[in-house]
């Protein structure tokens, strides 16, 4: 949970977000936001609420108070209230915020349910539902599976792990060294992900303002591992084009460094901009395939050794800068143990050492 929300919630002897805001079911988020906190972004709790939810397997109860909340907000006397154009721009407002809290393979039953609570809403001008569990808007919402997927769920464990690494550092360069202690996966999503945000935002040119670059080369060598060469190209060319024509901007280690395929006639940033608004912007079936298809870039696979003569199995694998050991006695009694080192290289250094210690005290490989 975000910590200015924990702590808020501290203050008043709580510690379910949720539990809290049902004591208020008729504010909107931002009028949560408020009574909790005044330092808190109304978008912070959107997303505790939501994280709870799906944790406590009631995520598609969330669903309807947010959107009862919405509806409130902007038709607490019916839809029959307000003038078509303000009712139009605030359905358009709300569907935004509501939209906000689905994973990406869940926005096309989103926007089902959303056009028939809307259809319902102009049929019933006077109506505007009252709490969550209205059995109309109930109605509304059957036969829609809003559970979350597998792959999204995958894709959640993974930006999790992320979030919580980048916690507490500030700047672009700190957020990759930081997240060298993680499996490589995680920060294929990070810097894949912040590159294509960063550029479908404001282009190439703002990117490398903001940034130096620093994530490019991270970047392009993880939408290669995800299969999006075509994006990946692009990244190349920017660099390129960036290095001719915006040296300034560039992060000093990206002057040189990685070595690109000569171009004949590289393009400008405003032209591969539009050429990089026209591919998919959406990664994440790409995140999702790579966690999938590549495991032990997130969870490294164990290293299996057996002791020749008794039986005995000891495994071992990183994970970013700790190491885990599994011991399996030979009446299969299972002892777990993890260490934490300050880099992922001495892990890696130091699970080696431990390695060749067990290959000569009897163990073996196990194929």
């Amino acid at each position: 949970m975000h910590p200015p929300i924990q702590e808020a919630l501290s203050g008043l002897n709580q510690s379910s977000v949720l539990e809290w805001a049902s004591q208020f079911p008729r504010l909107s988020v931002v009028e949560l936001a408020k009574q909790l906190s005044g330092r808190i972004a109304p978008i912070s709790l959107q997303q505790a609420m939501v994280k709870e939810a799906r944790e406590r397997g009631t995520f598609p109860a969330l669903a309807r108070a947010l959107l009862v909340r919405v509806l409130l907000r902007d038709f607490p006397r019916g839809i029959g209230q307000v003038s078509p154009e303000d009712a139009q721009s605030a359905l358009a407002s709300g569907f935004s915020v509501w939209m906000l809290i689905f994973d990406p393979d869940q926005r096309a039953a989103a926007e089902e349910v959303w056009a028939a609570v809307v259809a319902e809403l102009e049929a019933r001008p006077e109506w505007v539902p009252q709490h969550g569990d209205e059995p109309r808007l109930l109605q509304l919402f059957a036969g829609r599976d809003l559970s979350r997927s597998k792959r999204a769920a995958l894709v959640a464990r993974a930006k999790e792990r992320i979030e919580a690494c980048l916690h507490g550092h500030r700047s672009n360069k700190s957020w990759l060294e930081a997240l060298s202690q993680l499996p490589p996966g995680h920060g294929f999503i990070h810097a894949a992900g912040w590159v294509d945000s960063e550029v479908r935002n404001g282009g190439f040119a703002q990117y490398y303002k903001n940034s130096g670059g620093v994530e490019v080369p991270l970047a392009i060598t993880a939408l290669k591992a995800m299969g999006r060469g075509d994006l990946a190209a692009l990244l190349e060319e920017s660099l390129g084009t960036a290095r001719e024509h915006h040296r300034h901007l560039l992060a000093p280690a990206l002057t040189t460094e990685p070595v690109l395929t000569a171009t004949e006639a590289p393009r400008l940033l405003p032209v591969l901009d539009k050429s990089y608004f026209s591919l998919s912007g959406d990664l994440f079936e790409s995140f999702a395939t790579l966690i999938e298809s590549a495991p032990q870039l997130f969870d490294p696979l164990f290293r299996e050794l057996q002791h020749r003569e008794d039986g005995r199995k000891w495994r071992v694998r990183t994970s970013g800068a700790s190491i885990e050991i599994e011991i399996v006695l030979e009446d299969g009694t299972s002892i777990t143990r993890t260490r934490q080192l300050a880099t992922a290289s001495r892990a890696e250094q130091e699970v080696q050492t431990m390695i060749n210690e067990q290959l000569a005290d009897g163990f073996v490989d196990v194929a």
